[in-house]
């Protein structure tokens, strides 16, 4: 595996976790597009699926006495959904299809984030349900899991604190409920995916600890 290779990954990854530190979300929003330069994006969204779980475990455990996880577990059983479809997408997708979808998530995510778009929410549990299933949807597809539940939580208006904590949990488990599915449609191939993983981890670790 190239130097040159490994630390363009490397400075892709520090930038991403030191957003993830800060706000609790935005590493596959900081990485994706970085990443879809020098790899397809097939790989990228397995890549970033896989590679987040190591920093997102350790936010886990810094902000376990945080957060409410059983709101948690309801936007994750969503997502559990919205990966079925999601995973087989990408396995017959071509690279082209999803470069685009990428492109569409990163544009609509910032344009919400900018607008401050707020709505009215009647039924909680079904709208953590339909989101838990669009970020699902989107992570099994393009890597990028955390527009549909942060603009949810964003609308809730939570403390900053909660929001992070909340945001952390469902993304491990968002991760790793994808990643089986994507092993089981034959989309992931861990063997390489972990090699790059354990050479960025210094990165990783880096960008979290000044995130902090």
């Amino acid at each position: 595996m190239e130097v040159n290779y490994i630390l363009y990954v490397s400075l892709a990854f520090f930038a991403a976790s030191l957003s993830q530190a800060v706000t609790g979300f935005g590493f596959a929003l900081v990485a994706a597009p970085l990443l879809t330069f020098i790899m397809g994006p097939k790989e990228t969204v397995m890549f970033l699926l896989f590679s987040g779980l190591f920093m997102k475990a350790v936010m886990v455990y810094k902000t376990r006495h945080q957060g409410h996880s059983r709101e948690v577990l309801v936007l994750f059983l969503g997502s559990l959904l919205g990966a079925l479809p999601g995973s087989y997408i990408l396995r017959i997708a071509d690279s082209g299809t999803i470069k685009m979808v990428i492109g569409i998530i990163l544009l609509l995510a910032t344009a919400v984030l900018v607008a401050d778009f707020r709505f009215r929410i009647v039924r909680h549990r079904l709208a953590q349900s339909v989101f838990g299933f669009l970020s699902g949807l989107c992570g099994a597809t393009t890597g990028l899991n955390g527009p549909p539940v942060v603009c949810y939580y964003l609308n809730e208006e939570l403390p900053k604190e909660a929001m992070r904590a909340n945001l952390v949990r469902f993304f491990i488990l968002g991760n790793t409920g994808t990643l089986l599915l994507s092993y089981y449609w034959g989309t992931f191939q861990p063997g390489s995916i972990i090699e790059l993983t354990l050479y960025t981890l210094p990165a990783m670790f880096l960008g979290w600890t000044a995130g902090e």
